[in-house]
């Protein structure tokens, strides 16, 4: 018997393929616009969470943000003059005053290090004096002269030129003179070098000069009287608690809201010269004047008439009120005719307040 043939396998139908996109572009792009999507939406969810909804803050950059300065005179030395009423500070580790500081004048300071040898005459470089009206020693005409405010008030600037004929003051090149007008005198502050650093120092300790009773102010000084002046009399300074009048460059006579001397700090001259540098009631009298003292009037404000003494060509005839408004008129007398002078202002002298 011939063997059967083994059946054939049944057939499976076909799979028929999946019919292709006609254009596969549209495909990557929703692909790409759903990555991006998805990207915004993160990318705003994390930004809330790290920084959350509120406004930003700005912080100022550094250059903005403003450094506070020292003031270098802080930690200076202060030095106060009694006598003609101010102080003033300057740097005790680069000046030193070698006891000049205990003299009623003033100050005078050299450049550390200096042990003060006795007897030396080597120049200072800074110096604060007073001086007594018409006292002011002039050794040479400034090279420039400007007015200047210090301390609140007009104060005058002189600049000098040392030359050949200066002598020793030649090597010094120049120097800066500050005069300030006070009740009772001038002040002047000088620096005797024209070195930028040493000027530079000095318009430091000069920042710092003040005086230590401030008087009312010009304007209510001068407003408050009123006077007829001899011929060839003008007003020459006017500050805040001092006018004074004179003529041919030199102060006669000061009238002052702040009294530069009392009766208790004077003592009878009898018959002697005063201390240098101070004064004493004189025991003269002047025109018309009985006593040393007298009791008077200025425009029916009672006031004292007297006179001071402080050597040769350096007497006062002095008026002081003793009752408001406070107000002193000082003449300065030493010399023919000036007493009489002062009498003739004092007829035309009026409370103007």
């Amino acid at each position: 018997m011939d063997p059967v043939p083994p059946a054939p396998p049944a057939s499976t139908p076909p799979i028929a393929p999946l019919p292709e996109p006609k254009n596969k572009i549209w495909l990557w792009v929703l692909a790409g616009v759903s990555l991006l999507a998805t990207g915004i939406t993160g990318g705003i969810f994390l930004g809330k969470q790290f920084y959350g909804t509120s406004d930003p803050i700005f912080s100022p950059s550094p250059a903005t943000q403003s450094t506070p300065t020292t003031d270098p005179t802080t930690n200076w030395k202060t030095y106060t003059n009694a006598k003609w009423g101010y102080s003033v500070k300057y740097p005790a580790d680069q000046l030193v005053s070698c006891k000049y500081d205990q003299v009623e004048d003033g100050i005078k300071l050299w450049v550390a290090p200096f042990d003060c040898p006795d007897g030396h005459d080597i120049f200072y470089e800074v110096s604060v004096l007073g001086y007594l009206h018409n006292k002011l020693p002039v050794y040479k005409q400034p090279t420039s002269s400007e007015k200047v405010a210090v301390a609140g008030i007009q104060a005058t600037k002189n600049t000098y030129k040392y030359e050949n004929e200066d002598g020793p003051l030649q090597a010094l090149g120049g120097a800066t003179e500050i005069l300030v007008p006070s009740t009772n005198g001038i002040i002047q502050l000088i620096v005797l070098s024209d070195n930028p650093i040493k000027v530079q120092r000095f318009n430091q300790i000069l920042s710092t000069f003040k005086f230590l009773t401030p008087g009312s102010s010009t304007k209510f000084l001068r407003s408050s009287y009123s006077i007829s002046l001899p011929q060839g009399y003008s007003q020459r300074q006017s500050t805040d608690n001092l006018v004074t009048y004179g003529f041919d460059d030199a102060d006669y006579l000061h009238i002052s809201s702040i009294p530069s001397i009392t009766l208790t700090q004077v003592t009878q001259c009898k018959g002697q010269n005063p201390i240098p540098g101070q004064f004493c009631l004189s025991e003269g009298t002047g025109w018309g004047q009985t006593s040393d003292v007298e009791d008077i009037t200025l425009d029916n404000i009672p006031a004292k008439s007297f006179y001071i003494y402080g050597g040769v060509d350096n007497a006062f005839h002095v008026i002081q009120t003793t009752q408001k408004p406070t107000l002193e008129l000082k003449m300065y007398v030493a010399g023919g005719g000036l007493d009489q002078t002062f009498n003739n202002i004092l007829k035309s002298f009026k409370f103007t307040n």
